[in-house]
């Protein structure tokens, strides 16, 4: 009787060294979040009979979705801890706990910047503006599609439209040619959100040195 516990255990630790559970759509894919009422894509290898294999969700208000063999959605809805375990013939082999959180308001960044003060050299290099959720590692695929420009010259005040994220040549070479301490800022920006719609926003201002 020791020997065939012994022997089962050792099998039930094999297997659970065999598995994985990963998520795609986090900067760490090992990080252990889930992000109310987005879509939480969950990876698990090591599943060498699936047929043999369930996957339950509890806690956090969520649920889960299977979309093919050891790919999984899973959602949820209040702030709080949720547990993945996933059941080989009716024993549970691995569990997995997640931290829920709520999604931060996004920011607006301008050369992946997010101070006041900006050098014109940070960006020449790389003249664009990007969407950050700070503090998140959920990859939100959110992008900039629109945004108004305005900037000081001598006494006139010029404004340029971009229909992308990245700065046109008539923005940058406005910028090149500023004197420091000159105000940008860039208004009416609008992004293509997770689902594919779109909305606008907050403003940003900067200061150009």
């Amino acid at each position: 009787m020791k020997i065939l516990l012994l022997a089962s255990l050792l099998a039930a630790t094999t297997l659970q060294a065999q598995l994985t559970i990963t998520c795609p759509k986090l900067t760490d894919a090992n990080a252990a979040f889930v992000y109310i009422g987005v879509d939480n894509p969950v990876e698990i290898k090591g599943m060498d009979k699936p047929e043999q294999f369930m996957v339950t969700i509890s806690g956090g208000g969520s649920s889960i979705t299977k979309v093919s063999t050891g790919h999984y959605i899973i959602r949820a809805s209040m702030a709080d801890s949720l547990t993945l375990s996933v059941i080989k013939m009716g024993k549970p082999v691995l569990r997995k706990r997640f931290k829920v959180e709520k999604l931060p308001e996004p920011v607006v960044t301008l050369a992946d910047s997010t101070d006041n003060n900006v050098t014109k050299a940070a960006i020449l290099a790389k003249p664009r503006i990007d969407i950050v959720f700070p503090g998140c590692l959920y990859k939100h695929g959110m992008e900039v599609t629109r945004f108004v420009m305005t900037i000081e010259k001598g006494e006139e005040l010029h404004t340029i439209t971009s229909d992308a994220d990245r700065l046109n040549e008539k923005q940058l070479q406005l910028i090149s040619e500023a004197a420091p301490g000159t105000m940008v800022t860039f208004d009416d920006v609008y992004v293509r959100d997770m689902d594919g719609t779109k909305r606008k926003v907050p403003s940003l201002v900067r200061y150009l040195w």
